[in-house]
């Protein structure tokens, strides 16, 4: 069994050596007789006793940090998904929003042909009665003019002369077939 000499000298104690002589029996002032520890060895000894106390403690909190991050990257794959189909549902609603507004937008320019169409028509027929009424309106006269002529012993007005005047103008309301439309 080894002497408590030499485990002091494989320790690092100078003044003990493995044999000990007569005047090397006790250790030297200064070299107490249990070993001796040196900064080096202090400080792996905190840094020993420090990791085995903080270590489990790391490990747990690694582990509900990599949790924490887990759930993290699912729930943010769940809401790119989710979001991709929030935006397909959008974008077919924008398509057919534009397809309703383009057929709307269709509808009111033949509603506008349409009302052109018509105030068209309405003018012509407008016009061809105040033509009309024009036309008897000179032959009235002309009749009236014939009957009064007869009666009368002076020579008549000629009819011809009053077939051959211009038509009543239009009452200002009133659009002409001649007169081109205003663009809107």
């Amino acid at each position: 069994m080894a002497s408590a000499y030499a485990i002091a000298g494989k320790l690092g104690c100078r003044g003990v050596s493995p044999r000990p002589s007569n005047l090397q029996a006790l250790p030297p002032p200064g070299c107490p007789s249990y070993p001796m520890y040196s900064d080096a060895m202090i400080q792996t000894c905190v840094k020993h006793g420090l990791q085995a106390f903080v270590q489990p403690r790391l490990d747990v909190f690694a582990e509900k940090l990599g949790d924490v991050v887990a759930s993290a990257h699912a729930e943010l794959r769940e809401l790119e998904r989710h979001l991709e189909g929030v935006e397909g549902n959008l974008f077919s609603r924008f398509a057919n929003i534009e397809v309703n507004i383009q057929m709307l937008n269709d509808g009111a320019r033949r509603a506008e042909n349409r009302e052109r169409e018509l105030n068209t028509r309405v003018a012509g027929i407008a016009e061809g009665i105040l033509y009309r009424s024009a036309e008897d309106l000179i032959a009235s006269e002309a009749h009236g003019a014939a009957a009064a002529a007869a009666a009368a012993p002076t020579p008549a007005v000629s009819t011809g002369a009053a077939l051959a005047r211009p038509p009543a103008q239009p009452s200002p309301g009133v659009v002409s077939k001649m007169t081109p439309e205003p663009p809107s």
